[in-house]
């Protein structure tokens, strides 16, 4: 989980990892699948359709930055990230599509739109006592990648603010799930309808 938070205060990810403020926000890199790859892959999940149901990614991404405010570490949560079983000839990295997720506070949602922000934004005691589901993804058969050190190395926002001499934000306390929906391999996940 992560937090939005200005730059130049020491609470990034950006500014944790580099020792700079320069670029916040988010920035996604998408490389589609080349067209061989692509069609080998569908006859495949149509075959394991047949035995059972399962599912893969469609696009090979990565994640950057952009400006204003960034991503700081926020609650706690565990993840895993595997290996591509498809392999890096698999995508067209001459075919790069950019999208920059620009980060804004209240002020400057006012600003750049002329309207109020949305309702405030969901605690996680509202999300909880809304009924609304938590996922957790579970996979026995595959080997997680070991995570970079420099990640393993981040400060949570609460643990940033008491290094720098701050008081710990209030308001959006842990919660105990009441609804968690369990994800497997076999759970195909689809794009949905335009």
């Amino acid at each position: 989980q992560f937090v939005a938070m200005p730059l130049g205060e020491g609470f990034t990810a950006e500014e944790q990892i580099t020792g700079k403020a320069e670029f916040g926000g988010l920035q996604l890199c998408v490389y589609p699948m080349k067209r061989d790859f692509y069609d080998r892959w569908q006859k495949s999940l149509r075959r394991l359709d047949e035995e059972g149901s399962t599912f893969g990614p469609i696009m090979f991404c990565r994640s950057m930055r952009g400006p204003e405010m960034g991503f700081a570490p926020g609650g706690v949560m565990r993840q895993e990230i595997f290996a591509d079983d498809h392999g890096i000839e698999a995508w067209d990295t001459t075919a790069m599509s950019r999208c920059y997720v620009h980060i804004v506070n209240s002020g400057q949602f006012v600003e750049i739109t002329g309207h109020t922000p949305p309702n405030p934004p969901l605690t996680a005691k509202d999300y909880n006592n809304a009924g609304l589901p938590w996922f957790e993804y579970y996979d026995t058969d595959r080997t997680a990648l070991k995570g970079a050190k420099s990640l393993a190395q981040l400060d949570s926002l609460a643990a940033r603010m008491i290094k720098l001499g701050g008081k710990i934000l209030g308001g959006n306390k842990p919660v105990e799930p009441k609804k968690i929906v369990v994800l497997k391999p076999k759970d195909r996940v689809s794009d949905g309808t335009w």
